[in-house]
């Protein structure tokens, strides 16, 4: 399969019907056309994961005041670059 920006050209010159795989830096070259369609289903998750054998993360509540203390949204904003692609779940950021 051609590499990223040749599926989009194909895409909008009518060669493919269907892409996936495509980062969501480059959708925006999708969307300048209106015959076309983008569907996006999120396939990765951004955790934040403690090392307990840290002293500073063996306590809980040093672990939920970081957690707090992140901005998700600018988080998963920078990793997907637009909120069609993720969803944020404060679960996946606070979980114990």
């Amino acid at each position: 399969m051609p590499d990223e920006p040749e599926r989009i050209a194909g895409l909008i010159d009518g060669q493919y019907d269907l892409v996936y795989g495509i980062s969501p830096a480059h959708i925006a070259a999708i969307d300048e056309h209106p015959q076309l369609m983008t569907q996006s289903h999120p396939d990765r998750l951004v955790l934040v994961i403690f090392n307990l054998k840290d002293r500073l993360f063996s306590d809980r509540k040093a672990r939920r005041a970081i957690g707090f203390g992140l901005d998700s949204e600018n988080i998963l904003r920078s990793v997907f670059h637009d909120e069609r692609f993720y969803q944020a779940e404060g679960s996946l950021f606070l979980r114990e």
